[in-house]
């Protein structure tokens, strides 16, 4: 009797704008916008809320700015290829996972919260 594989997957996470989230809500995935040709940027939970603290900073302050809300889906670890593999902006790790490829996302599920980033330092605190 042969025992199934289990099959590992890789959670993914993305910084979504009002647009994009609508069109997640109305059609439950993920899918490539008329800008777009390549694929869709996913990330660690902390490299979406990175992403999308660091777009707050660059446009919060121009007007109709709508904040980012943060997508969570998964993929199965044989699908990730190592050439979607890159780090954008100030060192986001992030998986651009191909159009065609896009369909082997499980369904996205809406965050409603923006998970913290933690932040460390290697020196250490003067004692007081």
């Amino acid at each position: 009797m042969d025992i199934p594989k289990k099959i590992k997957t890789k959670q993914l996470f993305r910084a979504v704008k009002p647009a994009e989230l609508e069109q997640i809500k109305q059609t439950r995935t993920f899918q490539l916008s008329k800008q777009s040709v390549e694929g869709k940027y996913f990330s660690s939970k902390e490299g979406a809320s990175q992403y999308a603290r660091q777009a707050y900073r660059a446009f919060a302050t121009i007007d109709g700015y709508e904040p980012y809300t943060i997508v969570k889906t998964s993929i199965s670890e044989e699908h990730i290829d190592d050439s979607w593999k890159v780090v954008v902006d100030s060192g986001i790790e992030t998986i651009v996972v191909p159009s065609t490829d896009l369909p082997k996302l499980a369904t996205p599920k809406i965050l409603n919260f923006c998970p913290l980033l933690l932040i460390t330092s290697r020196s250490k605190q003067p004692k007081r």
